[in-house]
C-alpha cells in the first residue's frame, strides 16, 4: 500500500521494529551501550558510537568497530533486529561479541546492564583570546534531549559563556520534536521546519518562548 506513496521517506514498522524504535528513543535500556547499523554496501554490522560510560565504552569498544559474531553466532547475513536481540537480555548476564577492527579481530565479553543514556554533555572550552565558549555535544534526539540541552545552557550561562559550539557528530537521529525543542533554545525568530503535503497542506515549526 505504502508503495502506491513513491514516497522514499515512507516506510512501513512491523511491530517489532515500531517496539525498537520506542526502546532506541525512550533514553532508556537494557544492553551493553552501543548503536549500530547495517552497512549497505559491504553488509557487514557497523558499531556507530559506544556511549559513555557503559560496559562497551569501558571495555574499549570504538566507532566503525565491525560486529563478527554474537556469543558465536556469526552475523554475516543477519539483520539490525536479529542481532539486537541477541546483543539485549537480562541485566547482569553476559554476552560475546567478536569484533573487527581493521586487519584485527578480538573478543570481548560485556556485562548487560540498564542503560540510561544522556544525550547530552557539555563543558566550557577557552580560545586563544581568553574566550570562554560553551561546547554542547548532542549524541542523539531522544525524550530526554532537550531537558537535557536546555539544563546544559542553564549551567554554561551561569559561566557567562561568549558563545556556543553545538557538536552533532555521529548523532544517528531520533524524535523530530526533540529537535524542534533544542533548536528552539538558539533560534530567535522564524520558521525552525515546515513540512507540505502532496495536497499543498503545509506545517510549520517556529520560534517559540523557552523558559530556561
Amino acid at each position: 500500500m505504502l508503495s502506491y506513496l513513491d514516497d522514499s521517506y515512507t516506510r512501513f514498522l512491523e511491530p517489532k521494529e515500531f517496539n525498537q524504535m520506542r526502546i532506541d528513543t525512550s533514553g532508556e535500556l537494557t544492553g551493553v551501550g552501543i548503536q549500530i547499523v547495517k552497512d549497505k554496501e559491504s553488509d557487514d554490522l557497523i558499531i556507530i558510537s559506544p556511549i559513555e560510560d557503559t560496559p562497551a565504552f569501558d571495555a574499549g569498544i570504538k566507532a566503525r568497530d565491525k560486529i563478527l559474531s554474537i556469543d558465536d553466532i556469526s552475523t554475516e547475513g543477519m539483520n539490525i533486529e536479529e542481532a539486537v536481540k541477541l546483543i539485549r537480555g537480562q541485566r547482569g548476564t553476559k554476552v560475546k561479541l567478536e569484533i573487527l577492527r581493521g586487519s584485527k579481530s578480538f573478543f570481548k565479553i560485556l556485562s548487560r546492564e540498564k542503560i540510561e543514556i544522556k544525550s547530552v554533555s557539555s563543558k566550557v572550552n577557552q580560545t586563544k583570546n581568553g574566550l570562554s565558549i560553551g561546547y554542547v555535544r548532542i549524541k542523539q534526539f531522544n525524550a530526554n534531549a532537550s531537558k537535557e540541552t536546555r539544563d546544559a545552557i542553564k549551567d554554561l550561562e551561569t559561566k557567562k559563556v561568549a558563545g556556543y559550539v553545538l557538536d552533532l557528530r555521529s548523532n544517528p537521529g531520533g524524535l523530530l520534536e526533540s529537535s524542534i525543542d533544542i533548536s528552539r533554545h538558539f533560534i530567535n525568530k522564524g520558521v525552525i521546519v515546515s513540512t507540505v503535503s502532496k495536497d499543498g497542506l503545509k506545517e510549520t515549526k517556529k520560534k517559540e518562548t523557552v523558559k530556561l
